[in-house]
């Protein structure tokens, strides 16, 4: 259907392929979107919106969008789902969220696009309406069918999507609606998703433009230079955390340079708020979606710095290869441009880790993280208040520093932890002191899944296929 009126275009062939869709009004919008006059603003902006839907209350909101429910002016007993998109975001990231829902929508627990409104640089996907309950309450009380029941069919949606070779990037409740009472579910959302062949290209654009030299000769004043110093989470243990730690994150690569010079680390000042959802004296349920500015959003468009790197050799370190600070080289160093889209606790180990060839298993882990949520009655399950390493200590703490570690070479990277042993946890035990009081009769087949879900390794990690032929979910 292709339609121009007034100011504004309704572009949708729902017959053609991915890239027949385009959007066609480079015009730039006003700041006036950006107050509480939002919903009547993209009225204005877009007639043809307001000559066919009333838009009603707000029902979600993001970084990037709102989006509102809405009636059909000529029959008010068909509501929508209205998602208005402000300017900030990138149009190419919009027209793929719409080839997404278009081509995978409409089956499998995937919700589709009925339409789509474009005006004065503004968008408006219109979505059928999906009355779902929120995730908390769910959590509350959810027994061992419906817990099977929900993740059953999030694996569907998943293995739906990831056979086409997309990665949604964004797996959490709020994203994923549900219906208790007639047991329907919904996949939502997929402004972050990306194809995966598109990032794989990307990955050889970015090591395309790593500059290697040869490594200059081992100074021994360099190394006698690099005193020992308190780790700044060492301070977290003069304050009774008794199992703090400690996390350097580089790839052997950015190992392998000599420095001229060294310098210690900055001790970060603690301000009391360490704490994970294991070790909190008094873990409660949180509301449903994290905060907005908790969503890292990265552009893959961003063209990757020139980065002069040295070739790695673990028998050929850098001076400060090992130890608890970092030399003045090796922080001059660009980061690699890689993807960290996702919202924070339930990034995969190899986001936060900042490999570059990142895989649909990193919605595996997400989906994941919600089981964790479901089976301990906690939400969030991981922090999402911290920052990347704090982010990867908590998981540490979960998974045990032998397990991480082994993952983390696979992927070529180092990290340096304090303490350097830290056992894994019992995740059965872990989600039964969570619950306390409330009680949940479940096979233990669930935490097997569980343990299989949240493998910090995304090569050993189930996909969404193989989570479906699990004895938890095939019984």
């Amino acid at each position: 259907m292709e339609k121009t009126r007034s100011n504004s275009h309704i572009i949708l062939n729902c017959s053609s392929n991915f890239p027949s869709l385009r959007i066609e009004d480079p015009k730039k919008s006003s700041p006036e979107c950006e107050n509480n006059q939002f919903p009547q603003y993209f009225l204005r902006s877009i007639p043809d919106l307001k000559r066919h839907f009333s838009l009603q209350e707000k029902i979600g909101e993001g970084t990037f969008s709102k989006v509102f429910k809405s009636k059909l002016l000529k029959n008010p007993t068909k509501e929508f789902a209205l998602k208005c998109i402000v300017p900030t975001m990138k149009w190419d990231r919009v027209a793929n969220e719409i080839r997404y829902l278009r081509d995978l929508g409409g089956d499998s627990n995937i919700i589709g696009v009925k339409t789509c409104f474009f005006g004065s640089g503004l968008c408006v996907i219109v979505m059928p309406y999906f009355p779902h309950t929120r995730f908390i309450d769910f959590l509350k009380d959810a027994n061992s069918f419906e817990i099977r029941n929900y993740m059953k069919n999030l694996f569907i949606a998943l293995e739906a999507v990831h056979k086409h070779g997309i990665i949604h990037r964004d797996i959490k409740p709020s994203n994923f609606l549900f219906n208790r009472k007639s047991m329907t579910f919904g996949l939502i959302d997929f402004g972050l998703a990306e194809d995966e062949v598109v990032l794989r290209k990307h990955a050889l654009s970015a090591r395309e433009n790593i500059q290697f030299v040869s490594p200059a000769a081992t100074s021994r004043s360099a190394i006698r230079e690099l005193v020992a110093t308190k780790s700044n989470l060492a301070l977290f243990a003069k304050e009774g955390n008794k199992n703090p730690v400690l996390i350097k994150k580089r790839t052997y690569d950015e190992m392998a340079t000599r420095p001229s010079n060294t310098t210690p680390t900055k001790k970060a000042k603690y301000n009391g708020n360490f704490s994970t959802p294991v070790k909190a004296e008094n873990p409660s349920v949180i509301p449903e979606t994290p905060p907005k500015n908790n969503v890292d959003r990265n552009e893959a468009e961003v063209k990757p710095r020139k980065l002069i790197l040295k070739p790695s050799s673990i028998s050929n370190p850098c001076a400060c290869y090992g130890k608890e600070q970092i030399c003045n080289n090796c922080l001059r160093r660009f980061d690699l441009a890689a993807p960290r889209a996702g919202t924070r606790g339930f990034r995969a180990p190899e986001v936060l880790l900042k490999y570059l060839q990142q895989t649909t298993a990193i919605d595996v882990w997400s989906a994941g993280v919600i089981m964790a949520c479901l089976l301990s009655r906690r939400y969030p399950f991981f922090s999402t208040f911290t920052d990347d390493l704090t982010s990867l200590g908590q998981m540490i703490t979960v998974l045990g520093s032998k397990r991480f570690m082994k993952a983390a070479k696979e992927l070529n990277q180092s990290i340096i932890m304090n303490p350097k042993k830290i056992p894994p946890l019992d995740l059965k035990k872990l989600c039964e002191n969570l619950r306390g009081n409330n009680s949940l009769e479940i096979d233990d087949s669930a935490y097997d899944l569980l343990n299989r879900l949240l493998e910090p390794n995304p090569r050993k990690r189930l996909t969404a296929y193989e989570a479906l032929k699990h004895p938890f979910i095939d019984c």
